[in-house]
């Protein structure tokens, strides 16, 4: 990668290196990009945590000579003295956060890292400082916020983390340039004319990045600026003159000082450091997966030793009232890894297994005997068993206290709580039970033990039945299916290689940014590495421009379907049970609803012919039949519920077209005069308002102009103000705690809510309001999945649960059992909780998946 030859590079030179941290804004990134930590006595710690995982990682990473840690101190600073809105629209800091600051302070002068302050400047200021007195030193700053890309030169790097506290972007001279479109050095003047929000500083009337940019590339300096005003255009020139004197106060505020005091660097040496006191306080703070990270040489005291197992695994794990376990191997059992006590680990191989099939069938099904495993629903698939009682799985516990991550998989969360990064899979078992008391502990404290407890517990052994159950697949169809796309893809090739004038690889950027830019003279936006986009997004926008642009995207859309469906279907299909046989991920999304893999099939398009066609190909068995149950505007219904919102409510009471409702509203007409244009704009608006839509993407979504876009939210919220008032308010409770919670209290942590960064900031922002509402629906569909599941089990019936796609559940069913179970599913589903507003369900019935409705 190119970064890291840039760092091989350094290290050939040995020049010395520094590392400067701007603690103060890691330690507020941090606290709001990880989710809550607490140990066993309530306290919190996730910026103590996050503060020393990125030290620790830039200390391995950079290998420094010096490092230093500069904080800001809580009084006001020579800037407010300036300007006395400066950083005012900043919160205060929350009692969480302030109480982890001295324990940070506490750790850094255990491991012998300086701390420099001083009284009127910031952290900020003492870091140009330092980078001022050691130009012949190659200095790395870690930090927060942008302030300090002023700096980068040369010889200093600005380090600046991304999501969570792994991913980085390391911005070197050419990579602010990439950003911003300026040198380093003119990042105090881009600051000016553009305005700073992170720091409440206002910009130049008119002036937007894209104007700073050519203004920036005739003038160098503050003063150059004056001087050059004559170059400018009218309108610049004026905004320029009559705001010179915000211009030179800003400028004061965005460049950081020289403090005329020396800094002093003070070697860093990993072995110099108080080991014992460090030890104590990762203890204290139950940091012990830190300890084998900064103490490798030291072995955990939880590493777990394999014993023989006990000749009747039943009888034992009935006398201790648990069972850990974890199945090895992914599509088949290749052995069990269990434990009955803490940190005591067993292990059968597939021949043992067999010996003890009878027992471990029977420890799942005794109530007696709490369960506790790590992705259970997989471990159900293998060793197809009914499990009763009390159950913990730790992977969904994770996922339920930090949704944002990707792997909640035994051994990464081995390392993450005991620091063992390489035990092999026959031992895992033997951490679970202590996995489960941590993570127990934190569910509870963090309010979420309802949610797992009820909602995602029962819920395993419903997907795991529905991945054994399996779809059947008419294998002739698709076959047929293939071909005929087969032939409609060549016959869209001759069409554009006709068009183009030439023959080229479709499938390459580069060849294919050639083509339409260079020969055929397309207007071209947006560059890349391999030359200039041809992304969807580029390309629908010169839709209008060219013909081959048309027939580019239908190529696009053929092949993309005929590769991941149609044509991979057949190969995925189980040749033992003769049906395709999906995965559903309980862990796979952030909001709380189900993922689907192998293949993904909530992708296939839902409005297209083509997704049709490929929907045909899945079929009941002889003598069954699919029933569809789909909620209806679910999300808005949701939204009426939370917000409270009368208007909203009523309609939905009255059973009302909605969306007309709305219409009428904010176009001050009778509901009878609503015709089809109104109703779909007001229809856009509606489901627009739940994923925080800005009057430019309603523009995107409609083709009307932004102006008029803006009009008709202003009048959704002067019509319906409950739902303002209850947006306002999730952003608020976000900003404040870092996190939003769906009716049920299934928590989505949002760390870049009060970023400065004004792309990732209205992001989350839309995160903010959506998630309380999607979230809250994928919980109902979840409850009744639940329910349905149970209604089928206790009956014995041979209906079963094969699909869950957004807000619709689809069930195949015997002839005999249709009419019972739909109208069972349908009550189920309208009552699995009771709203402001009716849940309503509308069911459909066909013989493979493309009629239902």
């Amino acid at each position: 990668m190119e970064q890291k030859s840039l760092w091989e590079l350094i290290e050939e030179k040995k020049e010395e290196k520094i590392l400067a941290i701007d603690a103060s804004s890691i330690i507020y990134r941090v606290y709001y990009a990880l989710p809550s930590l607490k140990t066993k006595n309530g306290e919190m710690t996730n910026a103590l945590y996050g503060f020393i995982r990125i030290l620790l990682n830039a200390i391995d990473y950079f290998k420094p000579d010096y490092i230093v840690s500069a904080f800001d101190l809580p009084q006001p600073t020579f800037r407010h003295r300036i300007y006395k809105e400066y950083k005012a629209q900043r919160p205060a800091i929350g009692d969480d956060l302030k109480r982890q600051i001295p324990w940070i302070r506490e750790f850094l002068r255990l491991v012998n890292i300086p701390i420099i302050e001083e009284p009127g400047f910031e952290a900020d200021d003492l870091i140009a400082t330092l980078v001022y007195q050691n130009k012949d030193k190659k200095v790395y700053i870690i930090s927060g916020d942008l302030d300090l890309l002023q700096l980068v030169s040369e010889n200093c790097f600005l380090i600046h983390p991304q999501k969570g506290i792994t991913e980085f972007i390391i911005y070197d001279i050419d990579k602010v340039k990439e950003r911003f479109g300026v040198h380093p050095s003119k990042i105090p003047l881009y600051k000016v004319l553009v305005g700073d929000n992170s720091d409440n500083i206002p910009g130049v009337p008119g002036i937007g990045p894209k104007k700073a940019i050519k203004i920036l590339e005739k003038v160098s300096s503050k003063d150059t600026l004056k001087v050059k005003l004559k170059e400018l255009d009218e309108g610049t020139k004026k905004a320029i003159e009559e705001n010179w004197n915000v211009i030179e106060r800003n400028f004061n505020l965005v460049t950081l000082q020289i403090i005329p005091k020396k800094i002093v660097l003070r070697p860093f040496d990993k072995e110099d450091l108080k080991k014992e006191e460090v030890l104590n306080f990762l203890e204290r703070f139950e940091m012990r997966s830190l300890i084998s990270k900064i103490f490798p040489e030291i072995k955990t005291t939880t590493q777990i030793i394999l014993a023989s197992p006990p000749e009747n695994i039943y009888e034992v794990s009935l006398r201790e009232g648990v069972f850990a376990f974890k199945f090895c191997g992914e599509k088949n059992i290749e052995g069990l890894s269990f434990s009955i006590k803490d940190r005591e680990g067993f292990y059968l191989n597939t021949l043992d297994l067999e010996r003890y099939k009878e027992d471990i069938n029977k420890i799942f099904q005794d109530e007696r005997i709490k369960k506790i495993g790590s992705y259970i629903q997989k471990d159900l698939v293998l060793f197809p068993s009914k499990i009763k009682g009390e159950v913990f799985d730790v992977s969904i516990a994770s996922y339920l206290l930090n949704p944002e991550r990707q792997n909640h998989s035994l051994p990464i969360l081995i390392g993450e709580y005991f620091g063992d990064t390489k035990s092999p899979p026959q031992v895992q078992a033997g951490y679970l039970i202590s996995l489960k008391d941590i993570l127990e502990k934190r569910l509870i404290q963090e309010e979420l033990d309802k949610v797992f407890f009820y909602i995602e517990i029962p819920l395993i052994p419903v997907l795991s039945s529905m991945e054994k159950t399996g779809i059947k697949v008419d294998l002739t169809y698709i076959q047929s299916l293939s071909r005929e796309w087969e032939e409609r893809i060549k016959k869209l090739e001759e069409e554009i290689y006709d068009m183009a004038g030439t023959r080229f690889n479709l499938n390459s950027p580069k060849q294919l940014s050639e083509v339409l830019y260079e020969r055929l003279k397309l207007p071209a936006k947006k560059k890349g590495k391999t030359g200039y986009s041809t992304s969807q997004d580029a390309l629908q926008e010169l839709r209008n421009v060219h013909p081959i642009i048309d027939k580019i995207l239908e190529y696009r859309e053929f092949y993309k379907l005929k590769s991941t469906y149609v044509d991979s279907i057949p190969e995925l299909i189980n040749p033992h049970t003769k049906r395709l046989h999906s995965s559903f991920n309980p862990t796979g999304t952030s909001t709380g609803r189900l993922s689907s893999s192998e293949p993904n099939l909530q992708n296939i398009p839902i409005r297209s012919e083509e997704g049709k066609k490929i929907r045909r190909a899945f079929i009941p068995e002889d003598g069954y039949y699919f029933i569809s149950l789909d909620y209806s505007q679910i999300e808005l219904r949701i939204l009426a519920h939370l917000s409270q919102e009368e208007k909203l409510i009523s309609a939905f009471l009255e059973n009302k077209d909605i969306h007309r409702k709305t219409a009428s509203e904010i176009f001050n007409i009778p509901e009878d005069m609503v015709d089809d244009t109104l109703r779909s704009k007001a229809k856009a608006v509606n489901f627009g308002i739940i994923y925080g839509i800005t009057p430019k993407g309603l523009s995107e979504t409609t083709g009307l102009p932004v102006e008029e876009c803006e009009r008709f939210i202003n009048k959704y919220f002067e019509h319906y103000p409950n739902v303002y008032k209850y947006i306002q308010e999730s952003l608020n409770i976000a900003r404040e705690k870092g996190y939003v919670k769906t009716l049920f209290g299934r928590k989505r942590y949002i760390p870049e809510i009060n970023s400065a960064n004004k792309q990732l900031r209205q992001l989350s922002e839309r995160i903010a309001i959506n998630s309380p509402i999607q979230g809250t629906c994928a919980d109902i569909i979840k409850l009744s999945m639940i329910e349905i599941y149970k209604e089928i089990e206790e009956r014995n019936l041979r209906s079963r649960i094969i699909l869950q796609i957004h807000d619709e559940l689809i069930l195949e069913c015997p002839e005999e059992e249709v009419e019972y179970v739909g109208g069972m599913a349908k009550e189920k589903m309208e009552n699995v909780i009771k709203l402001s507003v009716p849940l309503k369900v509308d069911i459909s019935i066909g013989k493979n998946w493309a009629e239902l409705k």
